[in-house]
């Protein structure tokens, strides 16, 4: 059984010395083991003019204002019922006019279709509509050459000045709503863009399916941004706040329990301080900031994404002459190459202790058949050999 043992003890050290020269090479370069990191560098940002100018810098005041209590609901726009028109062939004929496509504007009295009348004449008679309103087409619904009657639909016309922004209200909410409430409108379309309106109506019974209540506010759309069907993100105004000191919620940035906003601190406005914030409540506009900033100081409400990933100023002295070599706050772990030896040891270790137990189990089944019993000894030397 020697050989067998000195092959495995061999083998241990072998596996162990391995395991072990693996793990140095897996974090050979490296000075850090997992889990270290290097602190944030903070301090005055100073910038040129073009390159505040290429980062699109805007800031805002920081301002005492009442923060609303509001609501944030889902919606789209529609066309208003009562701003909307349908025209329809009132003779039983084929269309022969149809001078306008879905989407033009109309003015009152164009001419939008002609049909020719089904009638014996000639020539036959023919009808013709015009736009009773000024408006956007919405739909066209025929064709030159289509056959028309009575009834059929010819095409609609929206005047979408004013539109309704649909929002759905969930039941428990509903007592947060009333009519004139103030409402403020974003879209997908217009992202920074923000329309306003109040609440007009509210449905009168709730949808069974969805739990929800209809409600119906009126917005200006002077401009025609906003077309039918849009989706919306609409936030309702529901009371009054505190009067507080307040930015625009763009101007705070990081995570919850490290906020930080960038103050400007030259009369210039190329120097900035990235100082923590604690905020307080926010609605969709503005956040109350309970500390790091005060009314007056002005934070960068754009471009201060990326302003965090520009160098800070050089502090004077020696720190000027350093900061090619390395960070000068760089958390550097002294005991990272100490660590990564300890695992290769340990590494080592268990693969020792793993064929030292393999050894002593081996030694005890080998004691077990090589010690005779009474009776083994008494049959002599060739009974222990003989295969069991």
């Amino acid at each position: 059984m020697k050989t067998p043992r000195r092959f495995l003890i061999m083998m241990g050290l072998a596996m162990g010395l391995q395991l072990s020269g693996s793990a140095l090479r897996a974090h050979e370069g490296h000075d850090k083991t997992p889990g270290d990191t290097d602190t944030i560098v903070s301090g005055p940002v100073t910038i040129s003019a073009e390159a505040r100018k290429n980062l699109g810098l805007v800031s805002a005041e920081v301002e005492i204002r009442k923060i609303e209590k509001t609501l944030l609901v889902l919606g789209q726009i529609q066309a208003i019922p009562d701003r909307t028109v349908v025209i329809s062939s009132r003779i039983a004929g084929r269309v022969t006019k149809l001078p306008v496509n879905d989407g033009e504007t109309v003015r009152k009295g164009e001419l939008v279709a002609e049909v020719e009348s089904l009638q014996v004449g000639n020539p036959a008679p023919r009808a013709e509509y015009v736009s009773p309103i000024d408006g956007v087409v919405l739909s066209r619904d025929v064709f030159v050459g289509s056959g028309t009657d009575s009834n059929t639909k010819l095409l609609s016309v929206a005047d979408l000045t004013e539109v309704y922004a649909q929002a759905r209200v969930f039941e428990g909410q509903v007592n947060q709503i009333s009519p004139g409430q103030r409402v403020r409108v974003r879209t997908e379309a217009n992202p920074d863009e923000v329309f306003e309106g109040k609440i007009e109506r509210i449905a009168g019974s709730l949808d069974l399916e969805t739990h929800t209540v209809r409600v119906w506010a009126r917005i200006a759309n002077p401009e025609l941004k906003l077309r039918p069907h849009f989706q919306a993100v609409i936030t309702v105004v529901a009371a009054e706040g505190d009067a507080v000191a307040a930015v625009p919620r763009s101007a705070v940035l990081g995570s919850a329990g490290s906020l930080f906003v960038f103050v400007e601190q030259d009369k210039n406005s190329l120097m900035f301080e990235r100082r923590s914030v604690v905020t307080g409540i926010s609605d969709d506009r503005y956040v109350e900031i309970i500390e790091g900033v005060v009314p007056g100081e002005k934070a960068v409400v754009t471009g201060n994404y990326q302003l965090q990933y520009v160098a800070p100023a050089k502090s004077s002295g020696k720190a000027d002459h350093d900061d090619d070599v390395s960070p000068p706050t760089s958390e550097r772990a002294p005991g990272g190459r100490q660590r990564v030896y300890s695992w290769a040891l340990a590494i080592a270790l268990i693969a020792s202790i793993a064929v030292n137990v393999f050894l002593v189990r081996s030694r005890r089944l080998s004691s077990r058949k090589e010690i005779p019993s009474a009776e083994e000894g008494a049959a002599g030397p060739a009974a222990w050999s003989r295969p069991r």
